[in-house]
């Protein structure tokens, strides 16, 4: 048996659980589509030229996700950045979003 069909190794190697963090992402998806339906976007965000996400580690996993999947469908760039200090491509017409799945980000 190859142990990737075997759930009580994995569950002995997974000492952080992502076997099970796996397997809901999909119903995170589903509620995350939900509650961004119920988000009033103010209109001065559709001035916007560019967005940049910066989320370390797993917290810029959506952005990728997004690039992915829209990446055709994209009218202005979207970037994922991954570090401590702002991005000089930031400006006044930029939308920068901050995300922390983990909230212990410095």
């Amino acid at each position: 048996m190859n142990i990737l069909d075997n759930f009580a190794e994995i569950k002995k190697l997974d000492s952080s659980n992502m076997l099970v963090s796996i397997d809901l992402l999909s119903k995170q998806i589903e509620q995350a589509w939900v509650e961004v339906k119920q988000v009033d976007i103010p209109a001065d965000y559709k001035k916007v030229k560019k967005v940049v996400v910066n989320g370390m580690g797993g917290s810029g996993l959506g952005t990728h996700i997004i690039q992915s999947i829209y990446f055709k469908k994209l009218k202005i760039p979207l970037g994922n950045i991954h570090s401590y200090d702002l991005p000089g491509m930031v400006d006044k017409d930029t939308l920068y979003i901050l995300s922390s799945y983990s909230g212990n980000t410095e």
